[in-house]
């Protein structure tokens, strides 16, 4: 349940630039400790099902994608791969006008390594924009043991 909270505070609060992410590994397994810590979610709104997730360091998100998936295949609505790489070919059909595609470009290139993308966009204008992104938001936002419309 501590690593629910700590993804959805992240995806939320987003971190400060400039400082550690406060991560807490698995201490039974001294392994896992220098590993990248893994998160993911997978989520049904409005009909349609996510999956989420990140994974990270102390220092900077590693990676982290976002698909819709259906009966019999997945969409890809972003992923971000080795700190600063990003695939953003969905939302760029779904954003038809140059300057939101520039505004989009621009906002992958200057989320920090240490902030989460999806939480970027939280921060900016172009959660009006990309409204697949702003209903997984959406589910984020809510108490889900209070509400039925985000299961």
């Amino acid at each position: 349940i501590q690593a629910i909270d700590f993804g959805r505070e992240t995806v939320l609060k987003g971190t400060k630039a400039g400082h550690t992410i406060n991560i807490t590994t698995y201490r039974l397994d001294e392994r896992s400790v220098k590993k990248p810590t893994y998160i993911e979610y997978e989520f049904q709104h409005k009909g349609k099902n996510y999956a989420y997730g990140f994974t990270l360091n102390s220092k900077e998100i590693i990676d982290e994608w976002l698909f819709e998936i259906g009966k019999s295949s997945e969409v890809k609505l972003f992923e971000r791969s080795n700190t600063n790489e990003y695939d953003l070919s969905f939302l760029f059909k779904n954003n038809k006008t140059s300057k939101e595609k520039q505004f989009l470009e621009f906002t992958a290139k200057g989320t920090p390594r240490n902030q989460l993308f999806i939480t970027q966009i939280r921060t900016t204008n172009l959660k009006d924009h990309v409204s697949d992104i702003q209903d997984v938001l959406k589910c984020f936002n809510c108490n889900p043991s209070r509400s039925k419309e985000y299961r």
